[in-house]
């Protein structure tokens, strides 16, 4: 039974691996200084795991704090995935294979895996990052830009006129034109990204008979409902290809 870890910027989200089968995906928020109890809290009551695999985009401290507490709990050292020129019959478009988040280049071999056509691959969580993916595996390269709640944050603390609004999160996907400031901010955020993953979608099918939107992330259900293209939501995509990428090593 191999533990499945994907560290992202504010969640961690884990499941198992067993029998070729994925177990529901559970996750928390973190912080640095609480890691240890956050481990504790998720893991200590759990079967010990025989291999624990880890897509981790949040730098050495946090391997090193997982690291620590696997080893003292388990005696078990992560397998942390890293980013290749060529993996699972994907073929990476960066010049410089490293520099591609491990996050995406686990979410393209995923993509690869649940679909024979070509693929947009979108992760809307902190920040947006959308790669693309031809149908016979090559990745094209990708786009990155602000999440939503980092975009709408942001915009409230750098815009004076706007300090005092909160609550910029809900949504409301039967308003395109918002009547008010919270409104405005909300759906002119939302139409952005929007624009941005159709507009994706449409350049790539120029040269692809068929592409298929694969979206992942903690704010995708906020988009979802806008969505005029075809399209799958995969919540755990990272997950998979994690668990991919175990298999095959």
């Amino acid at each position: 039974m191999k533990l499945l870890i994907d560290i992202g910027n504010t969640r961690i989200k884990w499941c198992f691996s067993e029998a070729q089968q994925l177990t529901a995906q559970q996750a928390f928020n973190w912080q640095l200084d609480f890691l240890t109890h956050l481990f504790s809290e998720a893991w200590n009551n759990i079967n010990p795991p025989t291999e624990i695999w880890v897509s981790n985009v949040s730098g050495n401290t946090m391997a090193n704090k997982l690291t620590q507490w696997t080893q003292k709990q388990w005696q078990l050292t992560p397998f942390f995935a890293q980013t290749h020129y060529q993996c699972c019959n994907v073929t990476n478009g960066y010049q410089k294979p490293q520099q591609l988040g491990i996050d995406r280049w686990l979410a393209v071999i995923a993509a690869r895996y649940l679909c024979s056509d070509a693929a947009c691959i979108a992760d809307c969580g902190t920040a947006i990052t959308i790669d693309a993916l031809q149908s016979n595996g090559q990745h094209l390269g990708g786009l990155i830009t602000l999440g939503l709640s980092t975009t709408r944050s942001t915009l409230l603390k750098k815009t004076h006129a706007l300090t005092h609004l909160s609550d910029i999160n809900s949504s409301n996907p039967d308003i395109f034109l918002g009547k008010e400031t919270t409104q405005a901010i909300m759906q002119g955020t939302l139409v952005s990204v929007l624009s941005l993953l159709e507009y994706t979608v449409k350049y790539l099918e120029r040269n692809e008979e068929s592409v298929i939107l694969f979206i992942t992330g903690g704010d995708a259900l906020q988009l979802i409902p806008l969505l005029s293209i075809n399209y799958q939501y995969e919540p755990n995509l990272v997950l998979q290809g994690l668990h991919i990428v175990a298999e095959h090593s």
